[in-house]
């Protein structure tokens, strides 16, 4: 079995809990059709990355972030405030919002995390 068809699975057996049955480094997003809802996880390793881009028209996300920048609706724009940060902080982990990338209107979620968009609103909590 590959490891999207496992975390569908799983997905599928423990919906929102998805996280407390799964055991190494994981992030990914499933659309819950039946539901209606987007469903967001990463594990608490932080070896593997989740970043996405949105606007009231569109969204995009990559395990990457290259790719997303090279889509021609985003914006290159640097996220100065994310990069003084970054500078006056030794380590990102440190950082007061987790989900800020180096670019603006580019996130990502942050480790040991959960995000549902449902009914247009977003929910961001850690597990």
């Amino acid at each position: 079995m590959f490891d999207n068809q496992l975390i569908l699975r799983t997905y599928e057996k423990g919906g929102k809990e998805t996280s407390t049955y799964l055991i190494g480094s994981f992030a990914f997003m499933i659309w819950d059709e039946r539901n209606r809802l987007l469903f967001e996880e990463r594990d608490f390793s932080g070896s593997r990355t989740l970043y996405f881009h949105r606007t009231n028209e569109k969204f995009a996300f990559c395990t990457t972030i290259k790719p997303l920048l090279n889509l021609p609706y985003v914006k290159k724009r640097v996220n100065e405030e994310w990069l003084a940060e970054f500078l006056a902080i030794l380590g990102i982990a440190d950082s007061v919002d987790a989900a800020s990338t180096a670019y603006k209107h580019m996130e990502q979620v942050p480790l040991s995390h959960t995000i549902v968009v449902e009914n247009g609103r977003r929910d961001m909590g850690a597990y």
